[in-house]
């Protein structure tokens, strides 16, 4: 089976940009999850601050070159 997904660019560059980041988002959100679990079952205190959990998304989004500037988020 073949999906192919068109796109009329320039009009549509955000979704094209969508579409070709969302794998990387994907493992965004599932490196930033089991890292979270990581913390959870082996650090000694019970939770992080809400701080620490964004930074680890910001650190995850960098290895894949994605910020909330992108267009994709805008």
């Amino acid at each position: 089976m073949k999906a192919i997904l068109e796109f009329n660019l320039p009009e549509d560059k955000e979704y094209f940009r969508m579409a070709a980041k969302g794998a990387d988002l994907s493992y965004i959100i599932w490196e930033l999850d089991q890292k979270l679990r990581a913390l959870e079952k082996y650090k000694d205190q019970d939770s992080i601050s809400i701080e620490e959990a964004r930074g680890l998304l910001f650190e995850i989004m960098e290895q894949y070159d994605i910020t909330f500037n992108d267009e994709i988020f805008n």
